[in-house]
């Protein structure tokens, strides 16, 4: 990954369309000097350290963090869900949190940070119960999120996470 503080790469503004920067996501195949080679890129052109760690994320394989707020007794979870907005989780440094936010469960558990085994879990959910969650943001080991799955495999899940006001 190459950081150019203060330089400008291209112009700020690609089809009439502002843009504070660009990740590839995960790695790509290069060849340099006949060698084949893996390797990100982020191209930082906003001035905020929010924009880095977005661009990073992509860097590590992440996508944006979607939102979507369903209206009860309108209209399916399924027609909810597939009308959300592509950056718009405004609690997520991948959506469009202008802060250090932390990134969702989902995107934490892509990058492994959270595992059906390991200190700081996430765990599908297949049967009724009761789960008791552990704050996102806490360093206390256990339980982090849950995912309940709904319609046919393999099939999307919701998440459900618990967050406290970071300082």
């Amino acid at each position: 990954v190459i950081f150019f503080p203060g330089e400008t790469i291209t112009q700020n503004e690609i089809n009439g369309c502002e843009w504070g920067g660009a990740g590839s996501i995960g790695k790509n195949e290069v060849t340099i000097n006949g060698q084949k080679v893996h390797l990100s890129f982020s191209i930082i052109n906003g001035s905020t350290i929010a924009t880095a760690v977005h661009e990073l994320g992509h860097n590590f394989g992440n996508h944006h963090a979607s939102f979507r707020q369903c209206q009860s007794g309108g209209e399916s979870i399924e027609e909810c869900l597939l009308g959300a907005g592509e950056y718009g989780d405004p609690y997520d440094v991948m959506g469009t949190a202008q802060g250090l936010y932390h990134s969702n469960a989902v995107l934490k558990e892509n990058l492994g940070w959270l595992t059906a085994q390991g200190p700081y879990r996430i765990k599908e959910i297949t049967q009724s119960g009761t789960y008791y969650l552990q704050p996102m943001g806490s360093q206390t080991e256990g339980l982090k999120a849950i995912k309940i799955p709904y319609g046919p495999k393999p099939s999307p899940a919701l998440s459900l996470e618990y967050r406290l006001p970071i300082d």
